[in-house]
């Protein structure tokens, strides 16, 4: 292997950059034969950045970050090895090495991701919405295996990209997902609406009420932000 590098964190979300975990996670790799990837994308966010500026983009992302660790620790037991795949960046890596004692499967991670998703959605939907700005968790994974013939670290930003692709296939089956949601929700008229109510200021009086929808009480999909996910 070559020489380590040096432990380096993100200057926006002060997560650890790739290249000081790879060293690490290269060692892994090569110990086990396997490693589990998991790329978390966020790209949303750069609309953010783009309506308001980059130190709001700069500070949500560092509360983001924060909060992924947090997310990875509950979900996974570790994020031992999160980092951000590229400086300033949206997209975000969690190496796993998998249950002690046994190895990792594709529905171990499958698994990893849809609890990922679960948690994340509902607190990047909360973070953005001072801003007005929308935003999806997009999850892939990859299976990393060792081989001798091949340098590890190539392997590993292989993995990567394979987790890239499968990101927006797990995209578009939430997606269809909040279809059926919303499907559901309309044919068991299952929908919640509140009142709220219009004041006239100089007469101290009501003149109205503001009608809002909301998803089945007490459930995920109540916030209007998750009822409209599409």
């Amino acid at each position: 292997g070559g020489p380590r590098v040096t432990f380096d964190l993100d200057p926006a979300c002060a997560l650890p950059q790739l290249p000081a975990v790879l060293h690490d996670v290269r060692d892994l790799l090569e110990t086990l034969g396997y490693l589990g990837v998991v790329l978390v994308d966020l790209s949303d966010l750069d609309r953010v950045e783009i309506e308001f500026g980059r130190r709001a983009y700069n500070t949500l992302l560092r509360e983001i970050g924060s909060d992924l660790g947090g997310i990875c620790r509950e979900v996974t037991g570790s994020d031992d090895f999160l980092s951000v795949v590229a400086p300033y960046g949206e997209e975000f890596v969690l190496f796993l090495e998998g249950p002690r004692g046994g190895g990792l499967s594709p529905q171990a991670l499958e698994d990893v991701v849809e609890r990922l998703w679960l948690a994340l959605q509902p607190r990047l939907a909360a973070s953005t919405a001072p801003y007005g700005v929308g935003g999806r968790v997009r999850l892939g994974y990859s299976l990393a295996l060792a081989n001798a013939s091949l340098q590890s670290e190539r392997l590993i930003y292989r993995s990567i990209e394979e987790a890239r692709r499968m990101a927006g296939f797990h995209d578009r089956r939430m997606v269809n997902r909040a279809r059926e949601n919303i499907r559901d929700i309309l044919v068991n008229r299952r929908l919640s609406i509140l009142f709220q109510p219009i004041d006239d200021l100089h007469g101290a009086e009501v003149t109205g009420y503001e009608a809002l929808a909301r998803g089945p009480l007490a459930t995920p999909m109540e916030p209007p932000r998750e009822l409209f996910y599409l």
